[in-house]
């Protein structure tokens, strides 16, 4: 398995894709993309572990409040909201 560098291109475009499918599924879009996510990230495959969402989760919502200075409680709880619906979704798939 390769590592994603952090800050290279590749690894950028495929995080912001990413919370962009966390996005659209809570807005209605079928979990097919984040399903196929949840696959590849299984115990069997990559192996990433549930909990690992959660710790990314909160880093995402540090780095927000960290360079939105508009950014406040409400919406941190907005981010939270719409994209634990996506988060669960692929934690669904660890052991599928």
């Amino acid at each position: 398995i390769s590592a994603c560098l952090v800050g290279s291109e590749m690894c950028i475009r495929d995080r912001r894709q990413g919370i962009l499918n966390l996005v659209m599924h809570a807005r209605g879009m079928p979990d097919t993309k984040l399903r196929a996510l949840g696959c590849t990230h299984a115990r069997t495959a990559m192996d990433i572990r549930p909990e690992l969402y959660d710790l990314w989760l909160e880093a995402l919502l540090k780095t927000i409040m960290e360079h939105d200075k508009q950014a406040d409680a409400t919406t941190l709880q907005g981010w939270r909201e719409v994209l634990v619906k996506g988060i669960s979704v692929i934690k669904a798939g660890y052991d599928a």
